[in-house]
């Protein structure tokens, strides 16, 4: 009676194979005789979405850090909170999308493309262009459009202020780096006597720094200071 209680379920089965075991799985949540456990139902998922990692490999996004898997970007048109949970790095009224303005770092052509409204001179949005007084080679490098006699910006410098030109100084005189006059018993750059604070702005400069330059004598280390006190050295 027992074989054939067993031949009965060979035969009801035979299109899946026959074994010795009756535990044979109809696809139902029960267990299997090869251990797969309840509702396996075959292999899990190959990479994980979120949870814990060791390695890169195991997350369905490629990255793991700090011991968990980041998950993957949202693409355009997916529900969103914040912009760093979408691709496109926008999310507008709730909804990942194309950014209606470049962030910093992004290339561009003008500055209206750009969310900070600067479209530096490397053609890249951003505050990468100089501002007014700052040196150039060229308009496209100034925040302004105008490179002035090496300096961005159209306007001139005033006495006491850091110049490489003469043109950049509004007195149009640019005294070994400093914008002002030289009205001096000699130059800055020659040893000699004690020279007078107010004969320019570097002289004033190198004094302030140390007064014996201008009430003992205007030696080797005040014509040192030249270079490290106004910027331009002998």
């Amino acid at each position: 009676m027992r074989a054939l209680r067993f031949a009965s379920v060979c035969g009801f089965v035979a299109l899946v194979g026959c074994s010795a075991s009756t535990n044979v799985d109809f696809g139902g949540g029960g267990s299997t005789a090869d251990g797969g456990g309840p509702g396996s139902g075959g292999e899990g998922p190959s990479c994980l979405a979120s949870g814990t990692c060791n390695a890169a490999s195991e997350c369905c996004s490629g990255s793991c850090e700090n011991g968990s898997c980041v998950p993957t970007c949202l693409a355009n048109g997916a529900l969103c909170e914040y912009g760093t949970s979408c691709c496109s790095g926008a999310c507008e009224e709730g909804v990942c999308a194309t950014p209606s303005c470049k962030p910093d770092g992004q290339p561009c052509a003008t500055a209206d493309e750009c969310c900070n409204g600067s479209c530096g001179g490397s053609g890249t949005c951003g505050s990468e262009c100089k501002f007014d007084g700052q040196q150039c080679l060229s308009p496209g490098e100034c925040c302004s459009g105008t490179c002035n006699a090496g300096l961005c910006g159209s306007g001139c410098l005033p006495n006491g202020l850091a110049c490489t030109q003469s043109g950049q100084c509004c007195i149009g005189s640019c005294d070994h780096g400093l914008c002002g006059a030289s009205n001096c018993a000699h130059d800055a750059c020659t040893q000699g006597m004690a020279l007078n604070s107010g004969c320019s702005p570097c002289v004033m400069a190198v004094c302030s720094t140390d007064e014996y330059c201008c009430s003992m004598y205007w030696d080797e280390k005040c014509v040192g200071m030249v270079a490290t006190v106004c910027g331009q050295g002998c």
